[in-house]
């Protein structure tokens, strides 16, 4: 069967018994006309995310778990998966994502006849079925004029094609060949910024995003006490690699700032609350 898989959905999982069922579920339901196959790397090797899916859905042949020995992060963990998948495609998909709509095989068809499509993203949704952040413009571009809010209502009705934009990682489609022709995902990249990197190292070429919705429980699966320095840790190394913009400068070091003092300082430690600071600097 290895060698007809036409698609490996890859998901890292990090403490994310509470919502892989579902994900599972949405992906087994969601009427994909081809071979599949899911590949489940479970980031925490004692946790209990393997075991919920092994006892719930027992022994699937198109179904593989792999404990990873560490928690390397996003793109560690799905290159551990992408080295294990057989598929011709892969879609990387988070674990608090549910598909709402017939995706699966909408994904297949752009990547196989838009050739000059690198990157396949979709709308994602809240659970109460509202937009959520789906893309956005590389972070070198960003502007006070780079909001995306019309294009996301445009996406109620139609796909989108961008350029100069990456999709959120929470679901995100490649073709294998590319994926491997351009090293995969960085992981100097622990957490946030995989994509955009990732449409740098593809070429920049288009990025199609699918109308047909998604729910993505954003954070559910994340150790929110340092995702704000990992945040910072991942954007000053991007930034490295492709440069800085004058907005992009002022935010970090004006707007972020404040936003992270209202919001998220009281629940961080001191040493997490200067390792924020020295890297936002």
């Amino acid at each position: 069967m290895a060698n007809d898989v036409l698609l490996s959905i890859i998901i890292v999982a990090y403490k994310s018994e509470a919502t892989i069922l579902g994900c599972l579920n949405s992906i087994y339901n969601n009427g994909f006309n081809g071979n599949f196959e899911v590949m489940i790397v479970d980031n925490e090797p004692e946790g209990r995310t393997a075991s919920v899916v092994e006892s719930s859905f027992g022994k699937r042949g198109n179904l593989y778990i792999t404990r990873n020995s560490k928690n390397g992060g996003f793109g560690q963990g799905n290159n551990v998966g992408s080295d294990l998948a057989h598929g011709k495609y892969l879609l990387f998909l988070n674990p608090d994502t549910v598909l709402v709509d017939p995706i699966l095989n909408r994904v297949v068809d752009i990547l196989n006849r838009k050739l000059d499509v690198s990157i396949v993203g979709c709308r994602l949704v809240s659970r109460n079925l509202k937009n959520v952040i789906s893309f956005s413009v590389l972070p070198e571009h960003y502007s006070v004029l780079s909001s995306n809010k019309l294009r996301m209502l445009f996406l109620k009705f139609t796909d989108l094609l961008l350029k100069g934009h990456y999709p959120w990682g929470a679901f995100m489609a490649v073709r294998k060949k590319d994926f491997f022709n351009a090293g995969r995902f960085d992981e100097k990249f622990f957490l946030n910024f995989e994509e955009a990197d990732l449409v740098h190292r593809l070429g920049n070429s288009y990025v199609y995003i699918l109308k047909e919705r998604v729910i993505h429980d954003e954070g559910v699966s994340k150790n929110s006490s340092n995702v704000l320095e990992h945040y910072f840790i991942s954007e000053k190394y991007y930034f490295s690699k492709y440069g800085e913009t004058t907005y992009s400068k002022f935010k970090k070091t004006v707007l972020l700032r404040l936003a992270i003092k209202k919001r998220m300082f009281r629940c961080l430690t001191d040493h997490e609350r200067e390792q924020i600071v020295r890297y936002a600097k």
